[in-house]
């Protein structure tokens, strides 16, 4: 794409003799057409990259009636307009892209917004969020962008919204896919193209209390609205009261198959030509099975489609797209295979037998149609057992993997039924940790200390007094019958004040469901019963609330033996 010295000085902001002294300077290489001269977008992305000049083209292109169209734009503002009429910029997204790759946008000379309004309360007062839309030109667009960056307003429908931005604005790309990447990557807002992103930051702190607050309050119709805007601000609040425009890279598409599980196909298509221009693009490829590369590779895009040789098993390909005039990226692809298919058929006949056969499976399907209804069954032999077997340890190290994360963060713990001895040490470390605070300990399960003792519940009472170091421990339980004995070793229990809490007159049952362990400092939810570690295993949730302290505490402070609220707490004696 080609642009004129006028496009070049209007894309980046400046007058045409800016963009002229760099020419003769020979900062910026030109082409000529008789006396005009011409820049090609490649050059100028990388000028423009160069010296950190934002970059924002209105590029032409020509149309049938030999005419020139613009690149369609839309802009988007949501807003927050607070009890004293006060209007503050939320967001802003531009997004253009060309006509011709994407299908226009309504759009005309005088375009119109379009207000959504929804209440929202906070804080006990009433505010308005609004989400404007309006399609227009790009260089309409990028005049509304010129005014708000200079006043620091923008007039809609009579009324002002307020902006608080950086004037020198920071430039990024986002592409369509991040599964390689950080959690917190933004993705491209355009769903077939990766996008060159030029964002204005707003720094107010006010600005980021505000969405954030306006989240919790109408968490929902927040979302909503920023699936409509086609940013994530729900989950990145961190840019609330930004600018952003966002530049589809829609001169060429792409994408990657795997062809019968063995080679890669690759294919880049462009608006104005079948084959890619010579020397224009490159990309690099990879393919990958359980976590380990198989295939990698750069390649010269000279053809409609490219074909990769790949040897191995692939369940995760993907392939990212460079521009070689200045070596960016202007695509990027990661996605997951599927590794399963479904097939359903109807047949008549006395017998069926299929077989099914790709590089590597084979798979038999049989079966006699005595009746109507008949089972068939499937047999699938995997010849390439090296593979499969690879897959199963991956996926052993992947469950692995995740519960050390979450044992690393410290909130959330699970232990498997043959890590009991781990749950047991779990709990003493947290009881351990705020040896030196005086509050009691409480330790909660309705169906701890059965009329058997078992060898963990001894073993988990004798860790957890041991340390206590003399601090009270007080068990809740939720069975007990009047009458009964602790049949525990009395060193475990002497030291240990236990209580049993259950449903008075009808409710027999436990006057209380959830397992919790409690110490001076935090509580901790527990997933199963002591007594189905063995078999279940047992998660523990670090809490930050004190809801279960509440709770314990009331439960601690019932009378016993009398019947209060419908509850009826006991006193269990040892022995």
């Amino acid at each position: 794409m080609r642009l004129t010295v006028a496009d070049l000085a209007l894309a980046i902001g400046k007058d045409e003799n800016y963009v002229r002294q760099h020419i003769r300077r020979k900062n910026l290489a030109t082409e000529r057409d008789g006396r005009r001269v011409f820049v090609e977008e490649a050059e100028a992305v990388r000028w423009a990259n160069e010296r950190g000049l934002p970059l924002i083209l209105a590029i032409r292109t020509p149309v049938s009636d030999g005419g020139v169209s613009t690149r369609a734009a839309r802009m988007t503002v949501l807003a927050l307009q607070s009890p004293n009429g006060t209007t503050t910029n939320m967001f802003t997204l531009v997004r253009h892209r060309d006509h011709k790759s994407l299908g226009p946008w309504a759009e005309s000379e005088n375009p119109t917004w379009h207000r959504e309004t929804i209440s929202v309360e906070n804080s006990g007062q009433a505010e308005n969020l609004f989400l404007y839309r309006m399609d227009a030109p790009l260089a309409k667009c990028q005049e509304i962008v010129n005014q708000i960056l200079q006043n620091g307003v923008l007039e809609i429908e009579g009324s002002e919204v307020q902006y608080a931005l950086e004037q020198s604005p920071r430039h990024h790309w986002t592409y369509r896919d991040h599964t390689a990447g950080h959690q917190e990557v933004l993705e491209t807002p355009f769903a077939r193209h990766s996008a060159e992103i030029t964002e204005y930051w707003c720094f107010d702190s006010e600005t980021q209390a505000r969405w954030m607050a306006t989240l919790k309050a109408a968490k929902e119709a927040s979302r909503a609205m920023a699936e409509v805007l086609h940013f994530p601000l729900d989950q990145r609040p961190d840019r609330a009261g930004n600018l952003v425009i966002a530049s589809a890279q829609d001169s060429i598409e792409s994408e990657i198959t795997a062809r019968h599980g063995k080679n890669l196909i690759l294919r880049v298509a462009g608006n104005n030509w079948t084959t890619p221009p010579p020397g224009a693009y490159s990309a690099t490829a990879w393919a990958c099975h359980s976590g380990d590369t198989v295939a990698q590779c750069s390649v010269e895009i000279r053809d409609p489609e490219t074909v990769i040789s790949c040897e191995a098993d692939t369940d995760r390909v993907g392939y990212a797209i460079y521009r070689n005039s200045d070596g960016q990226c202007i695509d990027q692809f990661e996605a997951y295979l599927l590794k399963s298919i479904a097939i359903g058929m109807t047949v008549a006949g006395p017998e069926v037998r299929m077989n099914i056969k790709t590089n590597r499976n084979s798979i038999e399907v049989g079966t006699s149609l005595g009746t109507s209804r008949e089972t068939i069954t499937v047999e699938n032999s995997d010849r390439d057992e090296m593979d499969q077997a690879i897959r199963t340890k991956y996926l052993s190290y992947r469950a692995w993997e995740r519960d050390q994360a979450a044992r690393n963060e410290g909130g959330l713990v699970r232990f498997g039924p043959e890590q009991v001895e781990g749950a047991i040490a779990y709990i003493r470390n947290l009881i351990d940790q705020e040896s030196s605070s005086d509050g009691p300990v409480y330790f909660a399960d309705p169906y701890f200390m059965g009329e058997r003792p078992g060898d963990i519940e001894i073993k988990l009472l004798t860790a957890i007094l041991a340390e206590s170091k003399g601090r009270p421990l007080n068990i809740l339980l939720g069975h007990w019958k009047n009458g009964r004995k602790l049949e525990y070793p009395r060193p475990v229990v002497a030291k240990a004040a236990v209580k049993s809490f259950t449903g008075a007159g009808k409710r027999a049952g436990p006057a209380f469901h959830d397992r919790y362990l409690i110490t001076p400092a935090g509580e901790t939810l527990i997933t199963n019963s002591v007594n189905g570690w063995e078999n279940h295993g047992v998660t523990f949730n670090r809490l930050s609330h004190g809801v279960y302290r509440a709770e314990a505490e009331y439960l601690w402070s019932l009378t016993t033996g009398a019947a209060e609220n419908g509850v009826l707490a006991t006193e269990v004696e040892p022995w």
